[in-house]
């Protein structure tokens, strides 16, 4: 079987303000969040795609404020 991506996780500085962008201007939705060492990500996906692509909002990064 062939590999196929289906996430892809963005490091945001605004979590709230990338989470209205691409829900506003991609059609995306929230699918799943949770908290995760004490930050909140977010999964977004297009409505009837969940299933086949999502893009997971984590806030900050690695030398990021």
């Amino acid at each position: 079987m062939r590999p196929v991506l289906t996430h892809l996780a963005l490091h945001v500085r605004d979590l709230d303000t990338s989470m209205a962008f691409y829900r506003d201007y991609c059609g995306m939705q929230v699918v799943h969040e949770r908290a995760a060492d004490g930050r909140r990500v977010v999964w977004l996906a297009e409505p009837g795609r969940e299933q086949e692509f999502i893009f997971v909002l984590v806030p900050g990064g690695p030398g990021k404020p």
